[in-house]
């Protein structure tokens, strides 16, 4: 129920950065949320990753999510991976770390020996920053002022 209400404030409140909504979570969790009326999946996973859970992409392109790796593997095939510890995802915003929301959640391949994809992990890129809001100093703020003298 705490998620729900969780949910609740980010999709209320906007814009709350969901990050904040999930960063002060303490405890084992994860969940996969989806508001019918918005059309929003909201997934988060605890930051160890002591909760079961597996994503991937279907056959037909859908994304499929469980808490159980063998319904994951058989819908998806090899186009499957346990969900990032310590990340969210919106099907607005994509997936991010909410411990570091302002550096990408990078999908590294690794491979077998025949060179075919055998696991996928992710892992926050701390070297590569996403944008965030401009920043300006108090002189470009005060550039276009006109000053007005009182007599």
């Amino acid at each position: 129920m705490v998620v729900v209400e969780a949910y609740k404030v980010l999709r209320d409140r906007a814009p709350y950065p969901p990050d904040q909504v999930i960063r002060d979570l303490e405890g084992k969790f994860a969940f996969i949320l989806f508001d019918a009326k918005g059309g929003t999946l909201f997934t988060a996973r605890d930051r160890d990753g002591s909760i079961n859970l597996h994503w991937g992409m279907a056959g037909d392109g859908s994304l499929v999510c469980s808490d159980n790796p063998k319904i994951i593997t058989e819908a998806c095939g090899k186009a499957c991976a346990p969900f990032p510890p310590g990340c969210i995802f919106m099907n607005g915003s994509g997936l991010m770390s909410f411990d570091h929301p302002l550096h990408k959640v990078r999908a590294i391949a690794r491979e077998d020996d025949d060179g075919s994809i055998s696991a996928i992990i992710f892992q926050v890129d701390l070297l590569t920053r996403l944008p965030s809001i401009p920043r300006t100093g108090s002189a470009a703020n005060w550039a276009g002022a006109a000053v007005v003298n009182e007599e």
